[in-house]
């Protein structure tokens, strides 16, 4: 029953607050997408594709910032890329009902369902801006996958690949198009 209720509330928080749209940030460098310090280890972090209006992104992220608290058994990893002339995207990765280093290698299908009480959930939105400390579009992904693969010195490396409907910029209305995106990350298993 709490992993469902902790289910629920990330999928209700995700749902929400998903990129906290058309909220600035005081202080650009503070935590994007969610509150506390990050207590992961990542890098090689890499973000490609098109977030609403902003098109284009391909290249390494600006920024990797993640939280994993396993007596609560949720995990949120952000993945951040500003690119000039663009502006920002994000795919922010969170899992509940266990932690990513607990997943198990090789590919985990997601798809985004609002009504879901499932007690282990993967859900990821896509979010962007004209810079990292504003985001004005958010999106849930609608299907996806991602991939976790063993990578040397102890390290997972972790592939999401997106698809959610492309949202008209103006109306906010489906469009009926998909857009996809790609997020790549390395992190160090926690220990224990």
């Amino acid at each position: 029953m709490k992993n469902i209720l902790l289910g629920a509330c990330t999928a209700g928080l995700l749902v929400s607050v998903g990129c906290v749209q058309d909220f600035t940030y005081v202080d650009p460098a503070q935590n994007v997408g969610f509150t506390g310090s990050s207590n992961m280890a990542l890098r090689d972090g890499f973000l490609a594709g098109d977030f609403g209006a902003r098109r284009g992104f391909d290249g390494e992220a600006t920024r990797l910032e993640g939280t994993s608290d396993r007596q609560y058994q949720n995990t949120s990893v952000n993945v951040v890329r500003e690119q000039r002339g663009v502006g920002a995207g994000m795919v922010i990765v969170a899992v509940s009902g266990t932690t990513l280093d607990a997943l198990s290698v090789g590919e985990h299908r997601f798809s985004y369902d609002e009504a879901a009480l499932d007690a282990e959930a993967i859900y990821v939105n896509v979010c962007s801006g004209d810079s990292a400390s504003g985001f004005d579009y958010d999106q849930p992904a609608q299907n996806g996958t991602l991939t976790i693969e063993d990578a040397p010195n102890g390290l997972r490396t972790v592939d999401v690949h997106t698809e959610a409907p492309r949202l008209d910029p103006v109306t906010g209305i489906e469009t009926g198009e998909i857009e996809e995106s790609d997020a790549t990350f390395s992190f160090q298993p926690q220990q224990g």
